[in-house]
């Protein structure tokens, strides 16, 4: 049987109602923040309430609180699953204009990535020395620290492809400032897309993901295209790098 507000005791009510005029406050409603101080102030009211009554608005706010996560996660694979659409979408744009270039035009570009390829294989140490002066690779103990990851999971993700280290001139491992992407979502792109490159140096690697490619639909590097949801895209043009 479901319980109505209305039989709430009292004080567990009004606990209630202070609750939801602190949320409906001007700065909240337009998206502020709720200091702690007025959380304090509200808290402080009821010291003097009984358990039971705090105990009732907590059981209830609990039960938002997983009906809110619930939600949460059933737009999260809604847009998911339009994002996938959408790659699908891009992806077939992509076979189409590709089989409508005339062979020359398709044999050139697939010619330039061959030759950019062959080129990324040479690792070029003064690019690697400026990229670690610009805190754009990092060391081990500053990538962990940024990360917020344990040295462990990190040699996890290098075991399965799913990163990589490259060594700088002083012989040390660097490693991507991308990798530590605060995104979940762009992590897993990440780690999908270096195990697409399999076997090839983890400079080539890195020169690919960072260099503006006119292979991708929209152009960008495909670190870029990740961020933006074309994975499929990134994944599409691993294939035509590597082919044979």
């Amino acid at each position: 049987m479901t319980q109505n507000v209305q039989d709430y005791p009292p004080n567990a009510r009004r606990i209630l109602n202070e609750i939801m005029m602190l949320l409906f406050t001007p700065e909240a409603v337009i998206g502020g923040s709720i200091s702690t101080d007025q959380v304090g102030t509200l808290i402080a009211q009821f010291l003097n309430a009984a358990k039971s009554d705090v105990t009732t608005v907590k059981c209830l706010l609990s039960k938002l609180l997983v009906q809110l996560e619930t939600l949460e996660s059933q737009i999260e694979l809604r847009e998911t699953e339009e994002a996938n659409r959408a790659f699908q979408v891009a992806l077939k744009a992509q076979e189409e204009r590709l089989h409508s270039m005339r062979p020359i035009q398709a044999e050139r570009l697939r010619d330039e990535a061959q030759k950019s390829l062959h080129k990324w294989r040479v690792t070029d140490q003064n690019v690697i020395s400026q990229k670690i002066k610009s805190k754009e690779l990092l060391t081990l103990p500053e990538f962990l620290d940024t990360r917020g990851v344990s040295k462990r999971a990190v040699g996890s993700a290098l075991a399965w492809g799913r990163m990589f280290c490259i060594t700088g001139p002083d012989g040390q491992d660097y490693y991507p400032t991308f990798f530590a992407d605060s995104s979940d979502y762009v992590r897993q792109c990440l780690g999908k897309v270096c195990q697409a490159l399999g076997d090839i140096p983890a400079y080539a690697k890195y020169q690919f993901l960072t260099t503006d490619s006119h292979w991708l639909i929209n152009g960008g590097t495909p670190i870029q295209a990740i961020r933006m949801g074309r994975v499929y895209d990134v994944l599409q043009t691993t294939k035509w790098l590597l082919q044979p």
